[in-house]
């Protein structure tokens, strides 16, 4: 898909958790954010032609589950529909697919 012209209005909300050397804080950075991780976002918006905003997650954390089946972090973000894209270095469990 070519998309040389093409001008998106898409602006994504994204949450992350801050974890050297993937997501670091950086008030010095465009976006409030360095690291790995952001240079591969910025990357991906760089070609599919969107821009997005990131916060940090409040609680801290990626996701995990309590006994009640609630989740907390970047999962719940997205669960709640609060965020669209969760950035970082997270690991893959049965739980969060």
């Amino acid at each position: 898909l070519i998309m040389n012209n093409y001008t998106a209005d898409i602006v994504y909300r994204i949450v992350t958790v801050e974890q050297k050397p993937f997501i670091i804080k950086d008030e010095d950075a465009r976006k409030g954010f360095s690291g790995y991780c952001i240079d591969l976002i910025d990357k991906i918006a760089e070609i599919l032609k969107f821009d997005y905003e990131i916060v940090a997650v409040g609680d801290g954390k990626f996701g995990n589950m309590d006994e009640n089946g609630k989740w907390n972090g970047v999962v719940r973000e997205l669960i709640e529909k609060r965020a669209d894209i969760g950035l970082g270095s997270m690991s893959v469990m049965a739980e969060r697919e």
